[in-house]
């Protein structure tokens, strides 16, 4: 294998792994956006996802891609419930920034020790369902998987850009996200439209845990880990813009996957956080922001 065949092999890799980072990086765009908090317990929603997976899958023993269609309705049915339970009150009661702040953490410790009760704190393998066998490509090697992952990444980032523009209900969700009280004015529920996007954020999330799981070794830290990492690459491409989440995400993949690879492996999860520096120093906004963080 030459030199250009390895590094097309990373990169490929990098991609599949960068569009999950790009869903759950979506998810927090999407939070911030509507109701202008940081949901810090975002990233356990790709653990919760995992776990779920893990136990439609395997131990239920349920065709696959019915156990991924229910950890998609899960995770928008908690994420629902996590903003009725616990942000809803918080907002009527108009509380700060920093106190939404503590809450989310508090939500992610709260979801980390109930998968810990429920699924104990020991990690689990997933197996690869979708095949171990190397696909030839080119004179390169590539994991069925990331194919897998790369394309239903690519369709899910391309439906949900279809829902928010083409749809009235999408189309409503931006409204929200733009201007809550003149929506309002206009008739549109805010209140029921922002645990929509909620649940379709923490939806993002779970999906992200089942197509991960395979590549990963599903424990209660994994959410961090990559939660953290979407939400780097959620500040790269600016968090005022959709498009701007998924060149992270992307980015932050490939470019992890390549500094593993020629620097050392010691490196790769201080990539991300490398990137996110040079970024704040060169373009605080973000590589599509304008103004910046307003809220």
């Amino acid at each position: 294998m030459t030199e250009v065949q390895f590094a097309i092999q990373l990169i490929m890799s990098g991609l599949a792994i960068g569009s999950m980072y790009a869903l759950v990086a979506l998810g927090y765009v999407l939070i911030w956006n509507a109701m202008g908090i940081l949901n810090f317990a975002h990233g356990e929603m790709v653990m919760v996802g995992a776990f779920l997976g893990l136990t439609f899958h395997i131990i239920l023993r349920l065709p696959y891609w019915l156990s991924f269609g229910l950890v998609a309705v899960s995770g928008a049915v908690i994420g629902s419930v996590i903003r009725r339970s616990v942000y809803y009150y918080m907002f009527r009661k108009h509380a700060s920034g920093e106190n939404f702040l503590i809450a989310s953490i508090g939500v992610s410790v709260f979801l980390i020790n109930i998968a810990i009760i429920i699924w104990g704190s020991m990690g689990f393998g997933f197996p690869d369902v979708f095949g171990r066998k190397p696909i030839h490509i080119a004179g390169t090697n590539i994991l069925p998987r990331n194919l897998w992952i790369l394309g239903i990444g690519i369709l899910i980032m391309l439906a949900l850009n279809w829902f928010l523009k083409q749809t009235q209900l999408g189309t409503a969700m931006r409204a929200v996200a733009q201007d809550k009280e003149i929506a309002s004015v206009m008739g549109i529920n805010v209140d029921a439209l922002d645990t929509l996007t909620f649940a379709l954020a923490s939806a993002l999330g779970g999906v992200a845990g089942i197509l991960l799981a395979p590549a990963f070794l599903v424990t209660t830290a994994m959410g961090q880990s990559v939660g953290l990492k979407a939400f780097t690459a959620a500040i790269i491409g600016s968090f005022q813009s959709l498009p701007g989440a998924i060149i992270g995400g992307l980015s932050i993949g490939v470019i992890e996957n390549l500094a593993s690879a020629y620097i050392s492996s010691a490196y790769k999860d201080a990539t991300a956080f490398v990137i996110l520096l040079l970024v704040l120093i060169v373009r605080p906004t973000g590589l599509l922001g304008k103004r910046g963080m307003a809220r």
